[in-house]
């Protein structure tokens, strides 16, 4: 109901805003954002105290590759199911990919510059970041609209047979979010 209308009782609710970790703006009751706020906190408490433990493990380890070499190790499997604390989650997504692997220097920008700006798969891709996730406050931004944009259209060059699918947008850039740089979101 709109303040002033209905049975003439004014709307006793008072909206609030808050902007979570990930940059996404919540505007709702007072009551339900401050329990928003508390949630969040308490999360990042829980992220607080797992990073000790998962430095703790580490430091036991040999080398960085524990992540694909230990896979019956019972301390590893806890710590992976308790989640990759948010200050390590790209660094150890990245190993879990093989990125140094994979990436090939100048090959991301190699296929943006074969962009059509006529290609179908390209008008869909700025079509659908336009609408992802409009309460985030990166993609409020054109330039962080246009991270999104290259992520996908180079993703479809690469890959023809699939190119753009619909959805593809939000996986892309909850990759951006937590990789921070186009080109290994893209990978």
């Amino acid at each position: 109901m709109i303040d002033g209308e209905g049975d003439g009782e004014k709307d006793s609710h008072i909206l609030a805003s808050f902007t979570d970790s990930l940059c996404f703006e919540h505007t709702d009751k007072f009551e339900y954002i401050e329990s928003m706020k508390e949630r969040a906190q308490q999360y990042m408490m829980e992220e607080d105290e797992r990073d000790p433990q998962w430095e703790k493990y580490i430091e036991t380890q040999e080398d960085d590759e524990f992540l694909m070499e230990k896979k019956n190790d019972r301390r590893l499997s806890e710590l992976v199911l308790q989640g990759f604390p948010a200050s390590r989650r790209a660094d150890f997504w990245l190993k879990l990919i093989k990125y140094k692997e994979r990436v090939i220097s100048g090959y991301y920008e190699e296929l943006l510059s074969q962009a059509n700006m006529e290609s179908s798969n390209l008008k869909e891709i700025q079509q659908d970041t336009e609408r992802t996730f409009p309460n985030n406050t990166i993609l409020q931004t054109q330039q962080g609209r246009d991270k999104l944009q290259r992520v996908l259209t180079a993703f479809a060059i690469r890959n023809p047979v699939i190119g753009y699918c619909q959805s593809m947008n939000f996986v892309a850039f909850y990759l951006l979010l937590v990789l921070q740089e186009e080109e290994k979101a893209f990978w």
